[in-house]
């Protein structure tokens, strides 16, 4: 340590005894040497180094440098997988080791958040779809296909889309947002829908077109706005009703497809050929009831001098004839399922059918009257056989409706004389269809004919109470309010509708 202090070049004189002057110059190789003087002196200085600020999540975990490349040095000699996050642009990179490689997500810079909200929107209908409302449909067959198909004909994911945002507004009608969203969907819907009509229907679209129309009518169940229309004191307007206006193209659509279900052994063919009224006529009748025993009444209205309009006559102002005149199916009528049936067609043959090709051949006259069955009822040769043909539809339910009401009187029902509630929703959502045909060719329900309010008040009455509000839910809300404005309007009219005879 004394030799240290006595070494030449630093010389340590006694404080006290030399000027500060003097001191300096005594020690001016050491000054000129040291580090300039300011706030850092006498600290150790740092060797310069570049931080790693993107560096790799294991690496920032480990608290080790990363050399920021893809995959980093570290990971690659640890064989770990290297992520990388670049939290300033929301860009996630992620790269293995050993193997995979880079792997960039960035999000769309021109996508605005108020389009990622209506993509989410979508995404939870589509689930609600499938998760909640496929159940409470009729034609179990036929859901899983269009799902399918939904992801690549975009008028099949609108409708699906709408019908979930109804059932959305019909669960919280307190909430304007599914509404809403209903609408724009079911505009966008129709829109694509009519644009695909155009086309001829073929084998390849055939189920797409023919369940986005079963859906449609769903819809229309769903649609009572029409309403809204009305004016007050004026008489009840069912002239802008889409449930039986639309029913008409439903049977259409099915009519020209029905010969490639056969070919093509579609899902449809099987809907189709179940039918719900077997089922419901069976179990009533082994309740020891005829099913039947209100057809009378009901065609008696008909002939009733109190429910018969004064005059009758078509858009043109021409007379329609009085019942019995002249046959309502023509030859060239779309629904002569008369001559198509007594005509009949050959067995199916294996060729396969070109796109926008019509099917030569066909199945067997029987084939064709079971499928039929379920969207169109048998051919009549008047109106008023048409009539009689609904009334006697329209019965069979009547007869559960009667037989609720009584209920009581000790008989122990078995379960097969209770029908399933299946049966009930598809008899219901399929009867429009099947009388559309029967009521439009005489325009009865357009121009409010009174027979045809006595017939659709008492379809709505038996829907409201035979169907359940959860699992039918599309008719619930129409059904009720159909039932008191037309029971209105039939009083206003002073005109009753109890069907006296044989109840």
């Amino acid at each position: 340590m004394q030799n240290m202090i006595d070494s030449p070049d630093i010389r340590r004189p006694s404080p006290g005894k030399l000027s500060f002057d003097k001191f300096v110059s005594m020690n001016k190789k050491s000054f000129d040497t040291a580090s300039p003087p300011g706030p850092l002196n006498g600290i150790r200085k740092k060797r310069p180094h570049s931080k790693s600020r993107q560096g790799c999540i294991a690496c920032k975990r480990r608290r080790v440098k990363c050399d920021e490349r893809s995959p980093c040095s570290n990971c690659t000699r640890r064989k770990e997988t290297c992520t990388q996050v670049d939290l300033f642009h929301e860009e996630s990179v992620i790269s293995c080791a050993a193997t995979q490689p880079r792997l960039t997500t960035t999000p769309s810079k021109s996508a605005s958040s108020e389009d990622t909200k209506l993509n989410l929107l979508h995404l939870e209908l589509f689930h609600h779809f499938t998760a909640e409302i496929v159940r409470t449909l009729s034609f179990p067959q036929i859901w899983p296909m269009l799902i399918q198909q939904s992801f690549h004909e975009e008028y099949i994911m609108s409708t699906i889309l709408c019908m979930a945002a109804a059932h959305h507004s019909f669960l919280s009608p307190d909430n304007p947002r599914y509404g809403r969203m209903a609408m724009q969907l079911l505009t966008k819907a129709v829109r694509l829908f009519r644009e695909n009509l155009c086309q001829p229907i073929t084998a390849q679209n055939c189920d797409a077109l023919t369940g986005t129309s079963i859906m449609m009518h769903y819809l229309s169940w769903i649609n009572i706005g029409f309403l809204d229309e009305q004016q007050p004191g004026k008489p009840l307007d069912l002239s802008k009703d889409q449930l039986f206006l639309l029913s008409d193209g439903v049977q259409r659509i099915f009519m020209q497809a029905l010969p490639f279900f056969w070919r093509e052994q579609s899902v449809f063919i099987d809907a189709a050929l179940y039918s719900p009224r077997r089922h419901l006529e069976e179990a009533m009748w082994k309740r020891g009831e005829n099913p039947y025993r209100f057809a009378d009444a009901i065609t008696r209205i008909y002939d009733d001098p109190r429910f018969q309009p004064a005059i009758q006559t078509t858009e043109l102002g021409c007379p329609i004839p009085s019942p019995g005149d002249e046959p309502v199916v023509t030859e060239e009528s779309p629904y002569n399922l008369g001559l198509v049936i007594e005509r009949g067609l050959p067995t199916v043959s294996t060729t396969p059918v070109g796109v926008g090709e019509t099917p030569d051949e066909s199945w067997s006259s029987l084939e064709i009257y079971r499928a039929l069955s379920t969207f169109g009822l048998p051919p009549c040769r008047s109106e008023r056989d048409a009539f009689s043909c609904v009334a006697r539809s329209l019965s069979l339910i009547l007869s559960f409706v009667d037989a609720s009401d009584t209920q009581g009187g000790g008989q122990l029902l078995t379960p097969e004389m209770v029908p399933k509630q299946a049966d009930f929703d598809r008899w219901f959502f399929s009867f429009p269809v099947m009388v559309s045909g029967r009521f439009q060719q005489r325009e009865l329900i357009i121009t409010g004919d009174s027979r045809a309010l006595v017939v659709l008040y008492h379809f709505y009455r038996a829907a409201r109470l035979l169907l359940t509000e959860k699992e039918s839910w599309w008719a619930h809300e129409r059904s009720r309010v159909m039932e008191a404005a037309i029971l209105k309007e039939l009083r206003a009219r002073g005109l009753g509708v109890c069907l006296k005879g044989d109840m």
